[in-house]
């Protein structure tokens, strides 16, 4: 998992904060998708509405911190959309959206999340069984 720049190369601000790298996990995150897992989220976050929006709003806080590292307060204010939470979306409109499981995997490992056990119990292992990316591919 990597940590990305606030700004893209066109320089306007990035949405996602934390990118999954890993061959390993991005496998396992496309596992979990193909068994209709990230629907299983969704309906999980339903039950949980005050959690997820706490985390998006906690998410957007973030993101607008590490953007005022890089541009002026004015600007970082200007451009910073709070209704966009973990990788740009709009949690007001789509509280309960989330996006695809990477997202979800590396902003758990990055930042925390409210499914946090969830995800814990589905993705199982973090580390391949060798120790690196290479022997679990």
């Amino acid at each position: 998992m990597i940590v990305c720049s606030p700004l893209s190369a066109q320089g306007s601000p990035f949405p996602t904060i934390f990118w999954l790298t890993c061959p390993f996990l991005c496998r396992k995150c496309g596992e979990l998708e193909s068994g209709r897992k990230a629907r299983e989220l969704e309906d999980l976050f339903r039950a949980i509405p005050d959690g997820v929006e706490k985390w998006h709003r906690d998410y957007a806080a973030l993101r607008e911190d590490i953007l005022k590292s890089h541009v002026s307060e004015a600007e970082a204010n200007a451009c910073c959309q709070p209704e966009r939470g973990v990788g740009g979306i709009d949690w007001k409109r789509a509280p309960y959206a989330v996006k695809c499981l990477h997202l979800q995997v590396a902003t758990w490992l990055g930042f925390g999340h409210p499914a946090g056990d969830w995800l814990e119990r589905e993705v199982k292992d973090v580390t391949c069984s060798g120790g690196d990316c290479s022997a679990g591919q």
